[in-house]
């Protein structure tokens, strides 16, 4: 198992293009006031959504569940980099140093 860490924002919208097993893969996140949670999408290369409108969960993959050959056989997650928090993501949950939360993507082998 080989974990990849990405970088991260501290503004309320970011995008972000990851490349995984050879396949090239769009995150558009976005907080929501309301709620205080953070909403990700994820996009194919072609800019095909592949899954929408989801909220993040601490240790919980973010590819969990969805049924997409477009997905990768790992997975996508966002984990506390400290080891201390366990709520969910809030406003300042990401840190641009990485020392907060971070997105992750954990290879299956």
């Amino acid at each position: 198992m080989a974990v990849v860490i990405y970088p991260t924002f501290t503004d309320s919208r970011w995008t972000m293009q990851v490349s995984v097993d050879r396949s090239i893969y769009r995150f558009n996140v976005n907080y929501n006031d309301r709620s205080d949670r953070w909403f990700y999408d994820i996009y194919d290369q072609d800019e095909n959504p592949i899954v929408t409108g989801q909220t993040f969960v601490l240790f919980y993959p973010l590819n969990f569940g969805f049924i997409d050959e477009r997905l990768p056989v790992g997975r996508f997650s966002v984990i506390d980099a400290k080891g201390e928090i366990v709520s969910e993501p809030v406003r300042d949950a990401w840190a641009e140093d990485g020392q907060n939360f971070r997105l992750v993507y954990i290879t299956e082998d």
